[in-house]
Protein backbone atom coordinates (compact mmCIF):
# COMPACT_ATOMS: atom_id res chain seq x y z
CA UNK A 1 0.00 0.00 0.00
CA UNK A 2 0.65 3.79 -0.80
CA UNK A 3 1.81 5.60 2.43
CA UNK A 4 0.57 9.37 1.42
CA UNK A 5 0.04 11.83 4.55
CA UNK A 6 -2.72 14.15 3.78
CA UNK A 7 -5.37 11.34 3.87
CA UNK A 8 -7.07 12.05 6.99
CA UNK A 9 -7.29 7.84 7.41
CA UNK A 10 -5.43 5.08 9.18
CA UNK A 11 -2.05 4.38 7.44
CA UNK A 12 -3.49 1.45 5.32
CA UNK A 13 0.02 -0.29 6.41
CA UNK A 14 -0.74 -0.84 10.21
CA UNK A 15 -1.67 -3.96 11.68
CA UNK A 16 -2.78 -4.42 15.54
CA UNK A 17 -2.04 -8.01 17.13
CA UNK A 18 -2.48 -9.40 20.53
CA UNK A 19 0.10 -11.05 21.72
CA UNK A 20 -0.10 -13.52 24.69
CA UNK A 21 3.78 -12.89 25.82
CA UNK A 22 5.21 -9.61 25.81
CA UNK A 23 7.62 -10.90 22.77
CA UNK A 24 10.53 -8.65 22.99
CA UNK A 25 10.86 -9.49 27.07
CA UNK A 26 10.71 -12.98 25.78
CA UNK A 27 13.23 -12.70 23.16
CA UNK A 28 15.31 -10.20 25.50
CA UNK A 29 15.39 -13.44 28.26
CA UNK A 30 16.83 -16.23 25.83
CA UNK A 31 14.01 -17.47 26.74
CA UNK A 32 13.16 -21.14 25.27
CA UNK A 33 10.20 -21.38 23.42
CA UNK A 34 9.14 -24.72 25.27
CA UNK A 35 9.99 -22.28 28.77
CA UNK A 36 8.45 -19.12 27.59
CA UNK A 37 8.75 -15.79 30.50
CA UNK A 38 5.64 -15.77 32.51
CA UNK A 39 2.47 -14.97 30.69
CA UNK A 40 1.50 -11.27 30.02
CA UNK A 41 -0.67 -9.84 27.04
CA UNK A 42 0.56 -7.31 25.03
CA UNK A 43 -0.98 -4.99 21.98
CA UNK A 44 1.21 -3.73 19.04
CA UNK A 45 1.01 -2.15 16.33
CA UNK A 46 2.87 -2.73 13.49
CA UNK A 47 3.51 -0.18 10.37
CA UNK A 48 5.14 1.25 7.69
CA UNK A 49 5.62 5.18 7.50
CA UNK A 50 5.95 7.37 4.22
CA UNK A 51 9.97 6.67 3.75
CA UNK A 52 9.33 3.01 3.64
CA UNK A 53 11.13 2.71 7.35
CA UNK A 54 8.88 -0.17 9.57
CA UNK A 55 7.74 0.20 12.69
CA UNK A 56 6.31 -1.55 15.87
CA UNK A 57 5.14 0.05 19.16
CA UNK A 58 2.86 -0.71 21.65
CA UNK A 59 -0.72 -0.06 21.40
CA UNK A 60 -3.21 1.27 24.23
CA UNK A 61 -7.20 1.43 23.91
CA UNK A 62 -7.51 4.33 22.61
CA UNK A 63 -4.84 4.27 20.06
CA UNK A 64 -6.76 0.85 18.68
CA UNK A 65 -10.11 3.20 19.40
CA UNK A 66 -8.91 5.99 17.29
CA UNK A 67 -6.99 3.71 14.35
CA UNK A 68 -10.52 1.89 13.99
CA UNK A 69 -12.43 5.06 13.83
CA UNK A 70 -10.18 6.42 11.42
CA UNK A 71 -10.19 3.71 8.54
CA UNK A 72 -13.69 4.83 7.89
CA UNK A 73 -13.74 7.56 5.01
CA UNK A 74 -14.64 11.41 5.99
CA UNK A 75 -14.48 10.18 9.74
CA UNK A 76 -13.68 13.02 11.95
CA UNK A 77 -12.43 13.43 15.30
CA UNK A 78 -15.56 15.47 16.87
CA UNK A 79 -17.38 11.74 16.14
CA UNK A 80 -15.18 9.60 18.02
CA UNK A 81 -16.07 11.46 21.74
CA UNK A 82 -19.33 9.22 21.83
CA UNK A 83 -17.37 6.37 21.22
CA UNK A 84 -14.89 7.31 23.87
CA UNK A 85 -16.94 7.90 26.78
CA UNK A 86 -19.12 4.69 26.35
CA UNK A 87 -15.79 2.81 26.04
CA UNK A 88 -13.04 4.37 28.32
CA UNK A 89 -15.50 6.44 30.62
CA UNK A 90 -12.60 7.16 33.09
CA UNK A 91 -10.31 8.76 29.95
CA UNK A 92 -9.57 12.11 30.36
CA UNK A 93 -6.94 12.27 27.68
CA UNK A 94 -7.80 15.30 25.08
CA UNK A 95 -8.82 13.31 21.54
CA UNK A 96 -7.08 16.11 19.42
CA UNK A 97 -3.49 15.55 21.68
CA UNK A 98 -3.65 11.37 20.97
CA UNK A 99 -4.83 12.07 17.22
CA UNK A 100 -1.40 14.43 16.86
CA UNK A 101 0.50 12.04 17.92
CA UNK A 102 -0.64 9.59 15.94
CA UNK A 103 -0.37 12.03 12.58
CA UNK A 104 3.28 12.75 13.25
CA UNK A 105 4.29 9.49 13.85
CA UNK A 106 2.10 8.34 10.49
CA UNK A 107 -0.32 5.96 12.13
CA UNK A 108 -2.84 8.40 10.70
CA UNK A 109 -2.21 10.18 7.45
Amino acid sequence: SAVRRGSGLTNPTTVVRAYQHQIFFWVEAGAPMAKPPKQKPEVLVFYRDSINTCHIQEADPIMILMLEHFKKPNARLEDLEPARQKLMPTNQVPLKTVFEVLQKGELIL
